[in-house]
This record gives C-alpha cells, sequence and structure tokens, in this order.
C-alpha cells in the first residue's frame, strides 16, 4: 500500500475490539478502497527512565510491554479486519500522544489519522483534550475527532475556512480543508458546505444607546467585507 493510500486509526489499549476510531476507519477504507493501520502509542513515565535512572532492566521492560502490545494489537486486527482490506499494526513507544501520533505521521504520509474523542462526564464532552487540541495545531494530515456517538448518514460536511488571511500558507490551508471537505462529502454522499465566521470587535455587554448605532453600522460594513472575501474565495474554488 502507498503513502496516502491508508488511514490511521489511534487504538487505545484500554478499550477492546469495538473502538469509534476502527470502526469510522473501516468504513471509509471500504469507500475509498484504502488500507488501515492500527496504531498504538505507548508510555509509562515509571519505564521510560523518567523517574527512575534508565537502565538495562527498564529498557528490555520496555522491550517485553511493546511486543505484549504488539501482540495483542495483531489478534485485534484479526477480529477486525475485512478480507478486502489490508491491516497493518504499528505499537509505538512515544510520548505525549499528541505527539508521538504527529512523529509517526510525518513519517507514513497517510490520507487521513482518526482519534476518538473521550469524554469522562457530559459537561467535558463540551471541550477538547490537551492532546486533541495538540493534534488540531500540529498533525500534518486530515485529522477526525471522532466521538462514540452513531454517525449519521448523509450529514452534511462543512469545511470552516477564513478567506480573510492573505499570507500564502493560510490560502493553502483554506484550499486543503476544503478540498479534504469535498473529498469526504463525495464519499459519504452528503451535501458539503463552507462557512466563515467572525467576531466583531465589542468591548464590554454594556454600550450607551447614542453609540449602539454606529456600532451596528460597523459590524454590517465589516460582515460585509468578509462575505465579499468568502464569495471570492469560492468563486475560484467551488
Amino acid at each position: 500500500m502507498v503513502k496516502g493510500k491508508r488511514i490511521v486509526a489511534v487504538v487505545d489499549s484500554r478499550l477492546g475490539a469495538d473502538q469509534t476510531s476502527m470502526r469510522r476507519a473501516n468504513w471509509l477504507a471500504q469507500q475509498q478502497q484504502a488500507g488501515i493501520e492500527l496504531l498504538l502509542c505507548l508510555g509509562d513515565e515509571h519505564l521510560s527512565g523518567e523517574v527512575y535512572e534508565d537502565t538495562t532492566t527498564l529498557e528490555k521492560a520496555r522491550e517485553r510491554t511493546t511486543a505484549h502490545h504488539q501482540h495483542q494489537l495483531k489478534q485485534l486486527a484479526l477480529d477486525f479486519g475485512n478480507q478486502d482490506i489490508d491491516v497493518m499494526t504499528t505499537v509505538v513507544w512515544d510520548t505525549p500522544l499528541d505527539d508521538a501520533i504527529t512523529r509517526h505521521v510525518l513519517n507514513s504520509e497517510p490520507s487521513l489519522v482518526i482519534k476518538e474523542t473521550q469524554h469522562p462526564s457530559r459537561v467535558s464532552q463540551a471541550f477538547l483534550s490537551d492532546t486533541d487540541w495538540g493534534l488540531i495545531g500540529k498533525c500534518p494530515a486530515p485529522l477526525l475527532l471522532a466521538k462514540s456517538n452513531g454517525w449519521t448518514m448523509g450529514a452534511p460536511v462543512m469545511a470552516a475556512i477564513d478567506p480573510m488571511f492573505a499570507s500564502h500558507r493560510t490560502a493553502m490551508m483554506d484550499t486543503e480543508i476544503l478540498c479534504t471537505a469535498k473529498k469526504y462529502a463525495h464519499i459519504s454522499g452528503s451535501d458539503m458546505f463552507a462557512m466563515h465566521c467572525f467576531s466583531p470587535s465589542y468591548h464590554g455587554l454594556a454600550m450607551p444607546s447614542y453609540a449602539y448605532d454606529g456600532y451596528q453600522q460597523r459590524r454590517r460594513s465589516l460582515e460585509a467585507v468578509h462575505r465579499e472575501s468568502v464569495v471570492s474565495f469560492m468563486s475560484t474554488h467551488g
């Protein structure tokens, strides 16, 4: 399987065979004839020489732990694998998790990285973990942070773009986001929408009545500028 034709599914060793990242990867791989790589990142400060001085004994302990998890992951791949999909497994000893995934992705160059977002409570569902935030900022491949709830087929795909910034790097990122959104909208048979949000400057919750009309006028003018920027971008990328 050539680089760019494989989906990396980040696996959690604490969970069983029914993992969200694996289910998403399996379905998407079937739609685009891609392979799957199950990636497990291990790390333990007590075995890594961070708490105690690193020794040959700790090194051997890491090797045994890695081999044990590699065996389990291969068995998981056998139970999970589809005969029509090439499934490979990788276990790395590397921390923190977001950096470990990023380093692996830089080397393997997959078409997509899927990681399950885990929330211990309903309140925390509104927030992303430090690892998820780290991946959003650093992952060099398209990233899907998947929730454990069901995936509604045909649900729209939304591309969040920001064409107000004229830098070459940002423009390339917007183009990549839009192309990726189109790709997965096509795969899932969904509509694709481009979205751009902006926050007008607003100082404080209270505003004198005499200043309100002027503020509204400036907000409408700013909105027109942003809308024109989006229309211009979409006219060349639609």
